[in-house]
C-alpha cells in the first residue's frame, strides 16, 4: 500500500487534476485541437522527485510501520514506481 505522506506539497494526484482543469478551460477558449498545439508549444513540464518520496514514506517510523512489516524496500519502490507511472499516463 503506497501512503503519501506531505507537509504544505500538492501531491502528484492533484497536481494533475489541476492541470487537467486548466486544459479544459483552455479547450474552451481555443478549441480543443489549438489547445492541444497551443500548450506543446508554450509549456514547460516538470517532474520532481526526490528521497524524501521513499524516506517520509517508508523509514517514517510512526506512519509507515504497516509498509515496512508487509513489504521489503524494493517492493515498496516498485509500487511507487508503479503509481508514479500511472499517474503520468492518466
Amino acid at each position: 500500500m503506497y501512503c503519501i505522506v506531505q507537509v504544505n506539497r500538492l501531491g502528484m494526484d492533484v497536481q494533475i487534476d489541476y492541470f487537467a482543469i486548466t486544459r479544459k478551460q483552455f479547450d474552451k477558449l481555443l478549441g480543443a485541437s489549438q489547445a492541444r498545439d497551443y500548450i506543446m508549444k508554450k509549456s514547460i513540464f516538470s517532474i520532481t522527485v526526490g528521497a524524501n518520496d521513499f524516506l517520509n514514506n517508508y523509514l517514517l517510523p510512526v506512519l509507515s510501520i504497516g509498509a515496512r512489516i508487509s513489504e521489503s524496500p524494493d517492493a515498496f519502490i516498485d509500487d511507487m514506481l508503479s503509481h508514479f507511472k500511472g499517474q503520468l499516463t492518466v
